[in-house]
Formats: structure tokens, C-alpha cells, sequence
């Protein structure tokens, strides 16, 4: 799909702007932008690839460990009281993680696996 934009006197960077929003907001793939691309809108695709990363790790945990969706947000702790995973549970989410995402966590810290959040993070840190 080609789109023509005549915005008056818009800068070519408002055009580029708009243009990408719509782009966004549509799903379009939009290839010569990488180098034009605002800063905000690079902001919001790491944003909604996070949400997405996030929401498949809640899917995971619900349907493959038999953690209750209702007890389980974003922050909640993955180890301990609340949601009570083990160590044999750390090792399907290293796996589901290496196999989803193409993020090893085998030796990772702890402290990386103590939410959804957590998680996530370290997965946008070390995607190739």
C-alpha cells in the first residue's frame, strides 16, 4: 500500500510522524522508516513488544505450570508465598524462554526470575 501525504506546510517530520502512527495502528509493515522513525514511536513498538512478551509469559505460566490468572499480575512474586513455583518450575520457564523467545536464562541470577516483569526485562535485554 502507498500513501501520498500532503499536509500543507508540515515539516517532513510531522509526515513521517503520522505517517508511522497509522502505520502502527494498522500493522502495516513499514520498511523505509527505520532510519526516519521518531523517537517516541520507537518507544511505543518497544512498549507493545514488551506488553507482548509479557502476555505470552502469563499465558505460559497460566496453561503449562497451572498458575491462577486471577493471582497473577505482572509484579506478582513467581517464587515464595503467593504463586509458589520451584526450582523444577525455573527450569520449564528456562526452557520456555530459550524456545519462545531465543533467550538462554540457564545461569542467570535470581533476581531475574522474580516476576513476569523481571523476566520480560531480561528477555528485551538480550534479545539478538
Amino acid at each position: 500500500m502507498y500513501v501520498l501525504l500532503t499536509m500543507g506546510m508540515c515539516s517532513l517530520s510531522r509526515k513521517l510522524a503520522f505517517l508511522s502512527e497509522l502505520a502502527i495502528f494498522h500493522e502495516w509493515e513499514v520498511y523505509f522508516f527505520t532510519i526516519f522513525e521518531p523517537k517516541f514511536i520507537q518507544k511505543k513498538r518497544k512498549t507493545m513488544a514488551n506488553e507482548e512478551v509479557k502476555s505470552k509469559l502469563k499465558s505460559f505460566f497460566m496453561s503449562d505450570l497451572g498458575v491462577d490468572g486471577d493471582v497473577l499480575q505482572y509484579d506478582t512474586a513467581l517464587f515464595g508465598d503467593e504463586i509458589g513455583l520451584d526450582s523444577v518450575d525455573s527450569l520449564e520457564i528456562i526452557s520456555f524462554v530459550d524456545s519462545t523467545f531465543g533467550v538462554s536464562m540457564t545461569g542467570v541470577a535470581k533476581e531475574n526470575f522474580q516476576s513476569i516483569d523481571t523476566i520480560a526485562a531480561y528477555i528485551e535485554a538480550h534479545k539478538a
